[in-house]
């Protein structure tokens, strides 16, 4: 991904009840990937 290029992250769970995701959207600066979504407020959690 060039820098100033933008992407979306979708982790989708599909269940036979329904299904759970999220969206977050990233941009390649300079000085790495930064999240324009989520803001550093969100814990980003990546186990279950």
């Amino acid at each position: 991904l060039t820098v100033g290029g933008i992407m979306a992250i979708e982790p989708k769970v599909i269940h036979f009840e329904g299904a759970i995701g999220t969206e977050d959207t990233w941009v390649r600066t300079n000085e790495g990937m930064e999240c324009l979504t989520a803001g550093e407020d969100f814990p980003l959690v990546s186990e279950w």
